[in-house]
């Protein structure tokens, strides 16, 4: 199925435990999160899982902004100069320093920027941290919103084939 089995037998905090901590690790070590939004919406619904996908990203992004800021910074200055040369750099923070959060926001609509990355790339910039985690927040409701529904989607879609067979069974058998 598109869920392991297992994890559906788990208790309900162990479930959103492992769903959590996988969408948490994969912005922090800059993997794709979206199979997390997506199980957190099969597992949780459109609603619950917008909201546990958006309140984990969130924290994972901060954490990733924090830890550039104070203990990773050279090492990810160092990587971002390997795809952007010095003078863009400046110009984007200079950009970033005037309007931080709209800067963020709308990196954070875009689909094309990678969410770990990006993160890590805000902590080296002089966007203070209310600014990234409003920017972060909202911007990505509207992606992790189809994830999540996505993911909805499919535990209907799941549920009512599950139903309908049984169904079916039970028809045959009498």
């Amino acid at each position: 199925g598109l869920v392991p089995t297992g994890l559906l037998e788990m208790s309900p905090s162990v479930t959103l435990a492992v769903a959590a901590a996988f969408s948490f690790f994969a912005v922090l070590l800059a993997l794709p999160a979206a199979p997390a939004d997506v199980a957190l919406g099969f597992l949780y619904g459109p609603v619950w899982g917008l909201a546990l996908a958006l309140v984990v990203k969130t924290l994972a992004a901060a954490a990733a902004f924090v830890a550039a800021r104070r203990g990773l910074r050279g090492v990810v200055e160092k990587a971002v100069g390997a795809v952007m040369s010095r003078k863009r750099m400046e110009r984007f923070d200079e950009a970033v320093s005037q309007d931080g959060l709209k800067l963020v926001f709308l990196v954070r609509l875009s689909p094309i920027f990678p969410y770990g990355l990006m993160s890590y790339f805000f902590g080296t910039t002089s966007v203070d941290f209310l600014s990234f985690i409003l920017g972060t927040f909202f911007g990505s409701v509207p992606g992790v919103s189809i994830l999540t529904n996505t993911g909805a989607l499919a535990s209907y879609a799941a549920s009512t084939s599950a139903s309908s067979d049984a169904a079916g069974a039970a028809a045959a058998a009498a």
